[in-house]
Order: structure tokens, then sequence, then C-alpha cells
């Protein structure tokens, strides 16, 4: 099982501040890759979150999880 960080530019109006990420890696110590910050909605969405969405529902806040199997299908 792996963990990745797909962190959202804005979401619901909100930007996210990179500092609270940070916080989270020294508060948390988070060993799981943190990518780049990507657009999870709208024109320009990541297509990772387009894959997601179409088949999970897009993000409704600025944390959401997702889980996909080994095979590649969307679990939650």
């Amino acid at each position: 099982m792996s963990f990745h960080d797909l962190q959202s530019k804005r979401l619901n109006g909100q930007a996210v501040n990179l500092s609270e990420y940070k916080v989270c890696e020294l508060r948390y110590k988070v060993t799981f890759p943190m990518l780049e910050k990507v657009k999870t909605k709208g024109a320009g969405q990541s297509p990772i979150y387009e894959f997601l969405a179409r088949k999970h529902g897009e993000p409704k806040w600025n944390f959401h999880k997702y889980v996909v199997g080994k095979d590649g299908q969307v679990r939650m």
C-alpha cells in the first residue's frame, strides 16, 4: 500500500497555504510523497482528479481522500 498527497491549488474559493503542509510534514512525520499542487475542479482540472472524480465524485472540501486499488479501480 502507498499513500500520495495531491495538493489542491484552490478548492471552494479557498487558497491552500503551503506552510500548512510543512506543518503537517513536521508535526505528523509524513513520509509519503507530497506532490505539487494541482487544480482539482473545473477547466484545467488535473487528469488524476478528472479520473478520480469521474469514478467517485469531485472533492467537496480542502481535505478529501480516494482509495485506489492496485488494479486502478477507485474503491472510495
